[in-house]
């Protein structure tokens, strides 16, 4: 749903918002770059220049280019390629690069060909593994193979940069043209240039132009000669209840030499009998293909955490030793709760205008939702506003900035838990504020496990803030979820702190000093991952003070609860099952000033009335805040 959401939005962008012009963005600076972003290699190009065990490898599809004299838009001689990351690569380790396949629609004078490592703790080599030059590169596909022993064997766990040398023109470069050619649709790292284009030297996206017609040539010959490599699989909505479906989707890649003209795939649930299927699908060597299955649970299913494997057992008529799989799990429940509160955490950064344009939708989004949403923005490192507790949260999360999670739940099948709306946020601010609260209003209508209620109390006098968290959970979450885990955090409105912001009409940035940030990170009162639930059969209570320090102000603060997964220290679980099973906020302006009076004498008539004013029964009060009118005076008490 969440993936089906982003595709409308960009439907609508595409038909409402006038196209804007390409540019150049900024990867990460050369050491490091982080490639966190995983985009399968495409089908092998069939080319008459390349032998039987032989193959081109990129993100470009057969010998097809579809734009033209395309340019970077910059001056001067520049390495431009393609970044493949060591996901796509992994079928191919221990197998040698020989060759670089590049279209031009011009010829040149002189290119050079290379290949850079990209190690496994995500740092871009500073310099070529191998390279070469090249004399008179024609118009059209050039196959240029390494001369000698300048081949590169592609290691486990490494990524490649590769590509050639381009040089443009200062009347190219105004022009916006170029030698280059390109096809399809436009990819993170697919299109790529080295050099300093605004944010430091290093490696810059280049959007909107299609996929740069670049390809490894890859010598096949050590591959096994039947061989399967599982990309990925999803299976939808990871919480289900008895005799719901499972939509099953599985990625698999040829990775041996032959074509493979059958085989059988099948999947299992649990230790329970495999269900097979033949099929006629033909895949060539290094080819990908996918399958699809719609499988019913069965209805005495036991509620808790299930595993799904997927697999292929036979290929060309022949049973593998060592069958290819892929794992993933789901967890089925009978019981669930209303949701309190979407949690909506952004990871923020105060010099990027992308970041102010989200706090505008991302403010008028959840108000409009009418307390339905729990709000926090965490400030990456070196920002005047980051708060130390949360620097793990934005390491972990923050594939950029800004970007953010809903409950920070995982959608099977994406790249990260979070999203990103920058492409559009500033030239379509109403349309993404639309659309956050259709994914908004989506995520809150899942199911709940879990309840949560913040009590506060402050002492004006010692700025003392207590919290007393309490909730319950469904009897069969032990089973379904193991160890919960409570998290409390403390935000603040109103903070002044400087912000980069757009100006839509002159189409310029600027730092604004004096802007007003909400909703900020201010303090971490539990473990970063959550502090383990002590339960009481299927209740929980816990006490959490707090010294307000005189640079906040309580009147603009809120406590933020959320009850998840319990991960321990070292976050065990991984990023992707730190499932929030509920959230709730409350904000703290009233009890900030509030002083609990005694009444010393048993007044005649006494009337209570909830902060809104209603007035409710003295018996069986619930825990909260209520103004007290004895008869000859009002004030605030505290029901703990």
């Amino acid at each position: 749903m969440k993936r089906l959401n982003i595709f409308l939005l960009l439907l609508a962008l595409a038909t409402t918002v006038m196209a804007q012009p390409s540019s150049l963005t900024a990867v990460q600076p050369l050491s490091p770059v982080q490639p966190r972003m995983v985009f399968r290699a495409s089908l092998p190009v069939v080319s008459h220049a390349l032998s039987s065990t032989q193959r081109a490898v990129g993100y470009t599809t057969g010998n097809d280019i579809t734009t033209q004299n395309v340019g970077t838009g910059y001056a001067g001689t520049h390495a431009v390629g393609a970044l493949m990351t060591a996901d796509m690569l992994q079928p191919y380790v221990g197998c040698k690069v020989v060759g670089i396949r590049f279209a031009l629609s011009a010829s040149a004078q002189t290119s050079r060909i290379f290949v850079r490592k990209l190690g496994s703790d995500g740092v871009l080599a500073g310099a070529d593994s191998v390279s070469q030059n090249v004399w008179h590169p024609h118009s059209g596909w050039n196959e240029v193979m390494l001369n000698g022993v300048k081949g590169y064997t592609i290691g486990s766990g490494e990524g490649l940069f590769f590509g050639f040398d381009v040089t443009e023109s200062a009347e190219q470069a105004q022009a916006g043209t170029g030698i280059l050619a390109t096809t399809g649709q436009s990819q993170t790292y697919g299109f790529v240039v080295e050099g300093n284009f605004g944010s430091g030297e290093g490696l810059y996206a280049v959007s909107d132009k299609g996929l740069l017609c670049v390809q490894l040539i890859v010598d096949v010959s050590s591959l096994p000669a039947r061989a399967f490599t599982f990309t990925g699989m999803t299976n939808g909505y990871q919480y289900k209840q008895p005799g719901e479906w499972l939509d099953v989707f599985a990625q698999y890649q040829n990775s041996g030499r032959d074509t493979i003209k059958a085989y059988t795939v099948g999947y299992a649930i649990d230790g329970n009998q495999p269900v097979c299927t033949d099929t006629a699908d033909v895949i060539p060597g290094g080819a990908s293909s996918s399958v699809e299955r719609v499988v019913q649970l069965p209805a005495d299913i036991a509620s808790g955490e299930h595993v799904l494997r997927v697999f292929i057992s036979k290929a060309n008529g022949e049973a593998f030793d060592s069958v290819p799989c892929i794992t993933d799990t789901f967890c089925v429940y009978r019981e669930k709760v209303n949701r309190q509160q979407t949690y909506l955490e952004q990871y923020a950064d105060e010099g990027s205008p992308y970041t102010a344009g989200c706090f505008q939708t991302m403010e008028s989004a959840q108000k409009d939702l009418r307390g339905q949403v729990a709000y926090v923005n965490i400030y990456r490192d070196n920002n005047v506003l980051a708060c130390p507790e949360g620097s793990s949260l934005c390491s972990d999360y923050a594939y950029t900035y800004p970007s953010f999670t809903m409950d920070r739940s995982y959608y099977p099948g994406e790249a990260h838990v979070a999203y990103d709306l920058n492409n559009y946020v500033l030239v379509a601010p109403e349309i993404v504020t639309g659309m956050m609260k259709e994914l908004l209003t989506d995520e809150h209508s899942h199911p709940a496990f879990a309840t949560v209620d913040i009590v506060p109390h402050y002492d004006n006098a010692s700025r003392l803030l207590t919290l007393c968290v309490s909730g319950t959970t469904t009897t069969e979450a032990p089973t379904v979820f193991g160890d919960m885990a409570l998290t409390l955090m403390l935000t603040e409105d109103s903070v002044t702190a400087p912000q980069s912001v757009y100006n839509a009409i002159t189409g310029s940035y600027s730092t604004d000093n004096h802007y007003v940030h909400n909703h900020v990170l201010r303090a971490m009162l539990t473990a970063v991952r959550g502090d383990r639930l002590t339960m009481s059969g299927n209740t929980f209570t816990a006490d959490y003070s707090f010294t307000v320090p005189q640079d906040m102000n309580p009147e603009n603060m809120t406590a933020v609860a959320l009850v998840s997964r319990y991960a321990g220290r070292q976050g065990g679980l991984g990023i992707k099952r730190m499932d929030i099973l509920n959230a709730n906020s409350m904000p703290l302006r009233s009890v900030a000033d509030a002083i609990t009076v005694p009444v010393t004498d048993k007044p005649s008539v006494v009337r209570y009335y909830t902060i809104d004013g209603v007035e409710v029964s003295a018996q069986g009060l619930r825990r909260g805040v209520y103004i007290v009118n004895d008869g000859t005076k009002q004030y605030k008490k505290v029901i703990r």
